[in-house]
């Protein structure tokens, strides 16, 4: 999942910026944001599982809130960079072009990435009987939807709409500031 994922990130991020797509860059942030936590909560984990010494004689089990605060922040940061480049867009008359077709294809790409990594994790969840990666598995059910909707707004300003790419790109900094509130 986190391979495939980082992937995800890299190629939203790419299309997006030379696409001129708001709501890939923003899809790119959330996938983003997925494996952040992901890394984060495990690292704070295994940091927090180590004994007591002479330093921290009550062991380092606050490294795990320490690590989902670190996450926090970075995911205001990161939507509020994407709110500064939808508030360009739309308060303030900045250009409002739709993005390339390509941005449309990436998106249908990132559908069957997500497709196939949510059925690859549900198989191997039930396979060795993990609550945790058929949890992940679920959560990856969301980022299919979200590809979906992204897909749908660029063939919407392709069709004469140009404002529905930066409202999806809210749509997602909606679901980044969740992750973010929920941590």
């Amino acid at each position: 999942g986190i391979s495939g994922n980082t992937i995800l990130v890299i190629l939203n991020f790419i299309v997006g910026t030379l696409s001129g797509s708001t709501a890939l860059i923003a899809e790119s942030a959330h996938t983003f944001s997925d494996i952040l936590d992901s890394s984060i909560a495990f690292i704070g984990f295994k940091i927090g599982l180590k004994p007591p010494d002479i330093e921290h004689p009550y062991g380092y089990g606050r490294a795990e809130s320490l690590a989902g605060l670190i996450t926090v922040i970075f995911l205001i940061i990161i939507a509020f960079e994407i709110l500064s480049d939808v508030y360009q867009k739309l308060i303030l008359g900045g250009e409002l072009a739709p993005p390339s077709w390509t941005a449309a294809i990436m998106a249908l790409v990132g559908i069957i990435i997500n497709f196939t990594m949510t059925n690859y994790m549900m198989k191997t969840g039930r396979k060795i009987n993990s609550p945790a990666i058929i949890s992940d598995a679920k959560h990856q059910r969301v980022d299919i939807i979200t590809c979906i909707t992204i897909f749908a707004g660029i063939v919407g300003s392709e069709l004469g709409f140009p404002i529905l790419d930066p409202l999806v790109a809210l749509l997602l900094v909606a679901l980044v500031l969740k992750t973010a509130f929920d941590i």
